[in-house]
């Protein structure tokens, strides 16, 4: 484990594997994932050293082990086993937007009442402590135009108790917002999610380091 992530949050990122999986740690069982479609975590903070750490993944799927899994073993189509999707090691810092919701990006945008002149978004954002005390932070969003130009930037603030997780909601309009069809895909409004905390800016994507595992 490269030196710069000491002292961060580790997360073994799974994108897909079918169908029935086990994760181990240098030995320490992480835990399971039943199903072929989804994405799926596990935190591995404390399992990872400092050196070389041995990751092993048990893949099965025999029909017969996962009757209560999708995809049904009544298919009519094959289903191959193992990875068959990237792995990644993310690292963050303990105050961080929490990617363990269902491995989701811990972001959930909500366009309503859409229309040529106006819409309204209302954005989600997972806010995580792992550090001893409580922690202090603002989130800030920003909607960007497909030039990369800003649209329109809402903030909140949130204090997380240690060890919890707690939920940003933001919420604004869009004037005269480009609107996405299919005979033009190329319209397409870009987001920023930021972070800031201790007078210290990190852009969201920027915090999150990714280190892929072939």
């Amino acid at each position: 484990m490269p030196p710069e992530l000491s002292g961060k949050r580790l997360y073994l990122v799974f994108e897909g594997a079918a169908t029935i999986t086990d994760v181990y740690v240098n030995g320490r069982h992480l835990g399971q994932h039943r199903g072929a479609y989804t994405r799926f975590i596990f935190d591995a903070t404390e399992e990872l050293q400092k050196g070389s750490n041995t990751l092993a993944v048990q893949v099965d799927d025999n029909p017969q082990d996962y009757n209560d899994c999708l995809p049904s073993h009544n298919r009519l189509y094959t289903v191959w086993g193992g990875l068959y999707r990237k792995v990644w090691l993310v690292a963050t810092d303990p105050l961080h937007i929490d990617p363990t919701d269902y491995a989701s990006p811990g972001i959930y945008i909500m366009p309503k009442n859409i229309s040529a002149g106006h819409a309204d978004i209302s954005i989600n954002v997972l806010v995580r402590n792992d550090s001893p005390e409580s922690q202090a932070a603002e989130v800030r969003a920003t909607l960007l135009d497909p030039k990369g130009a800003a649209v329109k930037t809402l903030t909140g603030n949130v204090v997380v108790p240690s060890d919890q997780r707690a939920i940003v909601d933001l919420n604004g309009s869009v004037s005269n917002p480009k609107l996405w069809s299919p005979g033009d895909v190329s319209i397409v409004h870009q987001r920023q999610i930021q972070r800031i905390t201790a007078n210290e800016e990190l852009a969201y994507l920027l915090s999150q380091n990714r280190y892929k595992i072939d």
